[in-house]
């Protein structure tokens, strides 16, 4: 859990230590097929995770946890998420990463306080317009799934510190990822990136950039001034050499894999 309660008596390991005052459950790492009935009723709970389990299906109950900050289903076997976790509007910290989600609620863009949203390692071919109704977001990893497109609507997320994407189908970033003047780090291995939009120079407080592995042949828009960077990993990009001299010549004291 990203944040843990200070009193060791409000978090519980496992059901038989569920008492009034434990606002933190950690059942992770336990075999669960299904999530006991009794996580339903505590409705005290602000932390819960569940990560790391066998649990096939979300019920409609999560509803009834109307306090959540932290939600980690990750490393389960989900293949569909309820409207009802739309319910969870204090939501903070989102974790569905590792399961066999192709397609995601509408209901979940109403999750406006969402800082840390992880959806890697699912079969998602699509990400809803409504994403940008998500304006609280830090950080977002959408990769290893099936993605072709990014919608341009994503520019709304202008607090964004954050964004994985490698090992997805796309193309192109969308013009307006040009609005994520906070980015610091951006993660895009193993697509099918040609260029990169010219918005892309906006971006002065990135520190990181990982595109290994796409067909990356220009690289106006990384001779830009960025004046923060220290990681640049283009590894395997068809960047012809007298290029790959000047982004050396241009990112002095930059770490730069070619």
């Amino acid at each position: 859990m990203r944040a843990t309660p200070v009193f060791t008596d409000t978090i519980a390991y496992d059901i038989e230590s569920l008492t009034p005052q434990v606002i933190a459950l950690d059942l992770s790492g336990k075999a669960l097929k299904e999530i006991p009935a009794i996580v339903f009723q505590q409705k005290q709970l602000r932390y819960l995770r569940l990560n790391n389990n066998q649990i096939g299906s979300l019920p409609t109950e999560i509803q009834q946890l109307q306090i959540l900050v932290e939600l980690d289903l990750g490393y389960n076997y989900l293949t569909n998420i309820p409207p009802e976790i739309g319910q969870l509007m204090l939501l903070e910290n989102l974790d569905l990463s590792i399961n066999q989600l192709n397609q995601l609620p509408e209901a979940i863009w109403s999750l406006t306080k969402l800082r840390h949203l992880d959806l890697s390692d699912n079969k998602l071919t699509a990400i809803s317009p409504s994403i940008a109704r998500l304006t609280a977001l830090r950080y977002l990893d959408l990769g290893s799934n099936k993605l072709k497109t990014i919608p341009p609507e994503i520019g709304a997320l202008s607090e964004l510190k954050r964004f994985y994407a490698g090992l997805n189908q796309l193309t192109s970033f969308p013009d307006q990822m040009g609005n994520w003047v906070n980015l610091e780090i951006l993660s895009a291995n193993f697509n099918g990136i040609e260029q990169l939009p010219p918005t892309f120079k906006r971006l002065k407080n990135l520190q990181i950039i990982r595109l290994a592995g796409n067909p990356i042949k220009t690289i106006s828009t990384l001779s830009t001034s960025l004046p923060n960077l220290v990681e640049l990993d283009l590894l395997g990009c068809p960047i012809p050499e007298s290029d790959k001299n000047k982004l050396k010549a241009r990112h002095k004291g930059c770490k730069i894999m070619l």
